[in-house]
């Protein structure tokens, strides 16, 4: 019993040793690169961490790496998101929910600059740097989709002389043809990483969408990782980032185009109460920077045929040599007519004729040319052309 005794108080002795050690550790942190004191009149914006003059998805990343990588801060007034008197956890996840669930705002001064009505020691020297445009850049890829379809909105960043660590990108669209939920986190049912520089990275990424129904827009953000580093996208070259995942609404019309617009608000002010903007957060030379992106626009493309296999001219959901025999038969001895014309077009000239059995064979047996598109996989023809409809049928 005694023993027993002796290594419970041993072990209680360990955990108060470990806890004062850590308090140590975090008020060592926290003290690096601490500004001198100033009075409680310095003028700031709350949840402003970086100095930008607003509140984005970088002055979360900022407070993360105050707490966690010993980064200085010019104003910890700002960075109190919750007027606890203190910079913690917290505040970060404050600012996120605030941001991207639509929480309350932060207490005054917000959401204009102004004196801290609240007393407490922390110390502040605000320096208000808004965020200007670079040559970065953010793009939207084209998609194709018929009517009911589930559609992945691909987003891609093309990086300059420093590398982003966060991102929040603001989509204008027509919600009467598309569906974006908004949602804080889950299961990755709005926004996909397959294939994209995330795809194999071990991290547990925070991500969320927020529609603005009276902007028809949506507002995207992701940090690869709030505790760690090392998810910095490479400086200099294109990266897809992810796939923005919605719905075409089932009355969407074959035929239309829809604008997927890259959206900065009017004249430039931003969308919703925290004036959101497309913005990457990227690693400046003496602490994290918001910047403002260049932007190219994407474009959703309505089609009414249904998906094909090119180059499956029997329908059977194969491409093989038989699709060869089956064109050339309808084409000389008065065989069946392909179920599927745009299927038997192989080459994608428009024509059915001898040179897309020529080619299916080629591309099979010789590894020279290519079936066109859509190809290997199920698809749309998204070549205009004069072939008719097409009734496939195979899975």
């Amino acid at each position: 019993m005694r023993c027993e005794e002796c290594r419970a108080r041993a072990r209680a002795t360990w955990v108060r040793r470990s806890l004062v050690a850590f308090g140590c550790a975090m008020v060592v942190i926290g003290g690096l690169g601490a500004p001198e004191l100033r009075s409680d009149d310095v003028p700031f914006l709350r949840g402003d961490v970086n100095g930008d003059g607003v509140v984005s998805l970088s002055d979360a990343v900022m407070s993360r790496r105050f707490l966690f990588l010993g980064e200085p801060l010019n104003c910890r007034d700002a960075a109190d998101a919750d007027d606890s008197g203190d910079v913690d956890i917290s505040d970060p996840i404050r600012i996120l929910r605030t941001l991207l669930a639509g929480d309350p705002p932060p207490p005054a001064p917000f959401p204009t600059i102004g004196a801290d009505p609240t007393p407490d020691s922390l110390a502040c020297a605000y320096d208000l740097t808004p965020a200007e445009e670079t040559d970065d850049l953010i793009r939207i890829g084209e998609v194709v989709a018929g009517p009911g379809d589930d559609i992945e909105i691909p987003v891609y960043v093309t990086t300059t002389s420093q590398g982003v660590e966060a991102f929040q990108v603001v989509l204008r669209y027509d919600p009467e043809i598309v569906t974006i939920e908004s949602r804080l986190g889950g299961n990755f049912s709005t926004i996909s990483l397959d294939g994209t520089f995330y795809d194999d990275f071990v991290s547990a990424p925070v991500y969320a969408t927020r529609a603005y129904a009276n902007e028809d827009a949506v507002l995207i953000a992701f940090i690869p990782s709030l505790l760690e580093s090392g998810y910095e996208l490479p400086s200099g070259e294109e990266h897809l980032v992810m796939k923005i995942r919605g719905k075409v609404s089932d009355t969407a019309s074959s035929g239309t185009t829809i604008a997927l617009e890259l959206y900065n608000g009017e004249g430039g002010a931003g969308v919703g109460e925290f004036s959101a903007k497309n913005e990457l957060t990227a690693t400046g030379s003496a602490r994290l920077v918001s910047v403002i992106p260049k932007t190219i626009n994407g474009v959703l493309e309505i089609v009414g045929d249904i998906t094909i296999f090119r180059g499956d001219s029997n329908d059977d959901g194969a491409v093989d040599i038989s699709d060869a025999t089956f064109t050339l038969s309808y084409l000389f001895t008065a065989g069946d007519v392909p179920a599927c014309p745009d299927a038997a077009d192989a080459n994608d000239d428009g024509r059915i004729d001898v040179s897309d059995p020529v080619t299916t064979l080629w591309a099979l047996f010789q590894g020279q040319g290519s079936i066109a598109p859509p190809y290997p996989n199920r698809g749309y023809d998204t070549t205009p052309d004069d072939l008719g409809t097409c009734f496939s049928v195979a899975p």
